[in-house]
């Protein structure tokens, strides 16, 4: 993953794209930067049903920063792995700096690997 250096990609003010997932996720960090890692988040006033649902991630990605409460961070040290239940907390790539923008070269690189339950 990588940001081009655009106004668009507005960090500052925003977050990549709170969402949940319909099962477990496992993110596995492959890179040896040690920032921007996941976020977890919880939104206010119900803005993740009400709004966000209705636009598509790769139409309006970046959502206002004044819409969620960032309540955990997992850190992304080079090879290891989160598991976490992702249809139960909602969470997105954490973009706290430029480093992984085009300037830079660098992408943001992870593996994420999906579990379902067996009912």
């Amino acid at each position: 993953m990588q940001w081009r250096n655009t106004e668009f990609n507005d960090y500052k003010n925003c977050y990549w794209w709170p969402h949940y997932d319909n099962c477990w996720s496992c993110i596995i960090y492959l890179n040896h930067n040690a920032s921007n890692g996941t976020n977890i988040y919880r939104d206010k006033d119900d803005y993740f049903r009400k709004v966000q649902t209705k636009n598509e991630e790769h139409h309006k990605p970046w959502q206002p920063k004044e819409n969620y409460d960032l309540i955990d961070y997992l850190e992304p040290v080079f090879n290891r792995a989160y598991v976490f239940q992702a249809g139960k907390l909602m969470h997105g790539a954490a973009v706290n700096d430029e480093t992984y923008f085009e300037k830079n070269g660098l992408f943001r690189l992870n593996q994420v690997m999906f579990f379902d339950e067996e009912s």
